[in-house]
């Protein structure tokens, strides 16, 4: 009767052993499940800041674009809209005849706080003339944004449409497209793109 007394005592330690593999089985899954929760709210609270940085970034690089554009104006006459000859995307002139023509000055600019190196915000380098007439005029830029918040990268691009209707904008408009980008790295998985558009 002894002998069975010591068996009975020894399978009730496993039970006990086998509970708490158990316990702490269903504990350690419980817990992984809410990492996982969380880790995947995290990376979409931090997609979402990205979109949100790069829909800034790209609504700081079109008006930077229109801003330019506009100084471009020849103020002898105002309300025509003639464009002078050193605008950088093109030029609209209204009288004495309607004409566009592509842009002879294809210099950086900047924009912001100074305008001028090294206190400026906003730089923006040549890229490329995509389109060159007849119909529009495409011309693109990469601009830099050197804040206190960091570095973002945008690109822009301007149409001046001479004849027709270039995706909305009609003759003798202006067409501004700004792409902003939540870093400047091309190669980020995380990198967000968020473009603006306006006539």
């Amino acid at each position: 009767m002894l002998t069975i007394a010591k068996q009975f005592k020894r399978s009730r330690r496993g039970v006990v052993l086998l509970f708490a593999v158990l316990m702490v089985s269903l504990i350690l899954t419980i817990s992984l499940s809410l990492l996982n929760i969380t880790l995947k709210q995290i990376i979409l609270s931090a997609v979402g800041r990205d979109s949100q940085i790069a829909h800034f970034v790209a609504l700081i690089a079109r008006d930077c674009a229109l801003f330019i554009d506009r100084t471009h104006k020849v103020t002898t006459d105002p309300g025509v809209g003639n464009d002078d000859d050193n605008n950088p995307f093109g030029v609209i002139k209204f009288t004495p005849s309607f004409t566009v023509s592509g842009p002879t000055n294809l210099a950086d600019f900047a924009c912001g706080e100074g305008a001028t190196p090294p206190d400026d915000l906003i730089t923006a380098s040549f890229d490329e003339i995509k389109h060159d007439g007849p119909d529009y005029y495409l011309t693109s830029y990469n601009l830099n944004l050197n804040g206190s918040t960091g570095n973002f990268c945008a690109k822009v691009e301007v149409a001046k449409v001479a004849s027709g209707n270039y995706r909305g904008a009609l003759q003798g408009k202006t067409l501004v497209t700004a792409w902003g980008y939540s870093n400047c790295d091309e190669n980020s998985p995380r990198r967000v793109e968020r473009a603006v558009e306006s006539l």
